[in-house]
């Protein structure tokens, strides 16, 4: 098992812009699967429909997880995703598996673990970002017609506590909470990560991403990029940075302030845009490049990648486009 420390990662980064994954759930989404390959043997007789929730997948097909992400490898990302993006214990109460999150996240890791480290020499390790992402909870934001709800603090600390241990189990490299849009319930899950860190006694390294609205230019809690750095500042995040959205055009004036601001390295994977009614993404992989490689150039970002709708041929571009070019300096 090849794991980096924080001190390797800073290396990396200081030396060249990283190329994170694309997307994972799209991608999946995309493969025609039926209630059977969600089920598998393990859900055979379990009480209520599990399409959709593509996390369980770790469990029922993990090899098809595993080809995602050797696409991604073989396509020159330095940094796959786990797929966990919906596995916490507060989005998987709905399909009653929340009795599984740990077993989810901890197979997510190793599958993600093991081929990272198969693509991995001495010019060029790959990482493993375990992934934590929102869920359709929140604290600090009144939920509107139906499609938040609202729960603790302590609520949302105790399923980014069991999500984020599995995960460091599993053997990650880092931990990266990402598409965040309530920064209160994102404080409680790097609160967690940080007694989690006490505990084992080592650090972890954190990442953080938020998406923003593209009306407002803020979080739906209702903060600019640059408040939102502030605030999760404390918790020592070695990057920082923006994800999905309505595609990387609208990223751009956040990015730059953030870029401004920020004392750590800063990341930007956005979205493919918007899906039309087919479910196509308007965003091709030359535009996609075309776009965030200019904010490369303009000395904004240490990692880029991609989000909703992205594909393995966005990461083939993107990782030759920018192997040319700086990162943004480290403070």
């Amino acid at each position: 098992m090849v794991t980096i420390n924080i001190s390797q990662i800073e290396q990396m980064l200081a030396q060249r812009v990283l190329v994170l994954d694309g997307a994972i759930g799209t991608r999946l989404l995309s493969l025609g699967l039926s209630e059977a390959d969600f089920r598998g043997k393990r859900y055979a007789d379990h009480a209520v429909d599990l399409y959709g929730n593509l996390d369980v997948l770790s469990l029922t097909c993990p090899e098809l997880i595993q080809s995602v992400h050797r696409a991604y490898l073989e396509a020159g990302a330095d940094i796959i995703s786990t797929n966990t993006f919906n596995a916490g214990s507060l989005s998987q109460e709905r399909y009653r598996t929340d009795d599984d999150v740990y077993q989810m996240n901890l197979a997510a890791a190793r599958i993600a673990r093991r081929v990272a480290d198969t693509h991995s020499d001495a010019a060029q390790p790959r990482l493993v970002a375990g992934i934590i992402g929102p869920t359709d909870c929140c604290c600090s934001i009144a939920p509107e017609g139906g499609s938040l709800r609202q729960v603790s603090p302590f609520d949302l600390r105790c399923s980014g506590s069991e999500q984020a241990r599995a995960l460091v189990d599993g053997g990650v490299d880092l931990l990266l909470i990402e598409t965040v849009y309530d920064l209160a319930a994102a404080k409680e899950t790097l609160g967690a990560i940080c007694e989690l860190e006490k505990k084992l006694k080592r650090p972890i390294p954190r990442w953080v991403s938020a998406t923003i609205s593209h009306e407002t230019g803020r979080l739906l809690s209702g903060e600019t990029a640059v408040e939102f750095y502030d605030a999760v500042a404390e918790f020592e995040p070695f990057c920082i940075g923006l994800n999905c959205g309505t595609g990387p055009e609208t990223l751009h004036g956040p990015l730059m302030e953030l870029a401004e601001a920020a004392k750590c390295a800063v990341s930007i994977h956005p979205s493919a845009g918007i899906p039309d009614e087919s479910g196509q993404y308007p965003y091709a992989a030359e535009q996609m490049t075309r776009i965030v490689t200019g904010y490369v150039e303009q000395g904004l970002v240490n990692i880029a990648g991609g989000c909703c709708g992205t594909t393995s041929d966005y990461t083939r571009a993107l990782s030759r486009a920018v192997a040319r070019l700086q990162p943004r300096p480290l403070a």
